[in-house]
């Protein structure tokens, strides 16, 4: 199992109105610089979409239920600077332009790993700690 997952929302609008809901090709790219000249990592995705609204996790691997390529997040190179870059395809055979520009991702991705162990037992609800 694969827990190095970031979950990743998005709206999906044409010319301001959700695109009509079924399966879309979502590619999501991510750079160390805000160019996108440094790509760190890759994947390509088939997402369902409803109501305008896709859901993906990112660095989830798939095991023979889609043609498309899927590639776990790296173990290094994510703890500096990283900018996400969407590419989304009409259908699913279709690749879409990357948007510009690039959004940043801040401190939710550095919750994959705490150091200092700044997160304690003593500052969680325990009832629910194994």
């Amino acid at each position: 199992m694969n827990d190095r997952i970031i979950t990743y929302q998005a709206q999906i609008l044409k010319a301001g109105t959700p695109v009509p809901d079924g399966s879309y090709r979502v590619t999501a790219s991510f750079y160390s610089d805000a160019d996108g000249k440094t790509m760190l990592w890759r994947s390509t995705y088939v997402a369902e979409v409803r109501s305008g609204i896709a859901n993906l996790n990112l660095g989830e691997v798939r095991n023979g239920t889609s043609s498309l390529p899927s590639l776990p997040l790296p173990e290094v190179g994510l703890d500096g600077p990283l900018y996400l870059g969407i590419s989304v395809g009409r259908s699913v055979a279709e690749v879409g332009e990357e948007m510009k520009p690039l959004t940043r991702l801040t401190s939710s991705l550095n919750a994959l790993s705490v150091a200092d162990n700044y997160i304690t037992k003593d500052k969680l609800n325990t009832s629910v700690i194994i």
